[in-house]
């Protein structure tokens, strides 16, 4: 009896190892897929698009921002619905920069800007068919294609609440500059 009493606990010993080994290589091979995903995302850029409004809120600009933590390389930005800058026909979007010739390398948090419009150039009426639609494609170190599009609504932006004064100094100046202006224009 005890030699059945044996044999059937080194069976049950075995059987535990059995699963206790499967079980630790599926967690490593899980371990070493999150691990890949990781190492690929920290390579990998991602280029996007958004618009915003001047600092002193009087104009519209569009940014083409790298927000990825890898190197973006030969960025091309297609606009697929174009805009004529500041009204403009001579001024369109497609024709400028960036959305022309591409660019050759955009390096982690670093972006570009191009002034749309100004706010009084723009009819509320129209606010809501007025937009930007773009298709932005790159590679990374590992010369992987990245592309995705998008479309920026003006009215999206629009009437947004904003710090007054501006929480950046470079917004700071411009709101001094229109509050001594309005002072000024009381005295006189």
């Amino acid at each position: 009896m005890s030699e059945n009493f044996i044999s059937d606990a080194m069976f049950w010993c075995s059987l535990a190892l059995i699963i206790v080994t499967v079980t630790y290589t599926v967690i490593n091979a899980l371990m070493l897929y999150e691990s890949q995903k990781q190492r690929k995302l920290k390579t990998s850029p991602n280029v996007i698009a958004y618009l915003k409004s001047t600092e002193d809120y009087k104009a519209i600009r569009l940014y083409i921002k790298n927000v990825g933590e890898g190197v973006a390389l030969d960025v091309k930005v297609d606009v697929i619905q174009d805009y004529c800058r500041f009204g403009k026909e001579n001024c369109k979007l497609s024709e400028t920069g960036l959305f022309k010739y591409g660019l050759d390398i955009l390096p982690p948090g670093e972006h570009c800007s191009y002034y749309l419009d100004a706010w009084t150039n723009i009819k509320e009426k129209d606010l809501e068919n007025l937009c930007v639609e773009l298709e932005i494609s790159c590679a990374g170190a590992d010369r992987e294609p990245h592309s995705h599009s998008c479309k920026l609504q003006f009215i999206q932006i629009f009437g947004q609440g904003y710090a007054n004064p501006p929480e950046t100094y470079i917004g700071k100046i411009a709101h001094c500059m229109n509050e001594i202006s309005r002072t000024l224009a009381k005295i006189n």
